[in-house]
């Protein structure tokens, strides 16, 4: 049995108007006017050096609950940039390990029933009561 070749479908001719306008891109955020001016070698030791600064503080969650010093790994924080990619130095936060990472699995840890950062926003703003742009404001307040 053979089938009658097939018609082509009528297209449409009529152009496509968009009942709601599309939404404009949101505006990203540029680096400092001192970063943008340098070359690139010069933009990596400044960061470089900002990042050194920040580790050198100590935890800021272990500081505010007096604590005390406690050695710190960076968290990059995640607002300025999409999801998946880290942001600049300029961005971090210094962090217990714990706290940034960790959580319940340090077993070490002399406090259990900190919550890290990655679990995620609710449950870290609910347990220290503060969030990364807070943190990162103090920090920056902190270094200068």
């Amino acid at each position: 049995m053979v089938l009658p070749p097939a018609r082509p479908l009528a297209m449409k001719r009529t152009p496509i108007t968009r009942k709601v306008p599309m939404r404009r891109a949101p505006i990203t955020r540029r680096p400092p006017r001192r970063l943008l001016r340098a070359d690139p070698a010069e933009r990596a030791i400044v960061a470089a050096d900002h990042e050194t600064a920040v580790r050198d503080l100590g935890c800021i969650i272990c500081r505010r609950l007096g604590r005390g010093f406690v050695s710190a790994s960076i968290h990059h924080c995640r607002f300025p940039v999409g999801m998946g990619q880290r942001s600049s130095h300029l961005y971090a936060i210094p962090l217990a390990p714990a706290i940034h990472q960790l959580g319940l699995i340090a077993p070490e840890w002399p406090w259990p029933d900190d919550v890290p950062i990655h679990a995620g926003d609710r449950p870290f703003r609910a347990r220290y009561g503060v969030g990364e742009r807070e943190l990162l404001a103090e920090v920056r307040a902190m270094v200068g």
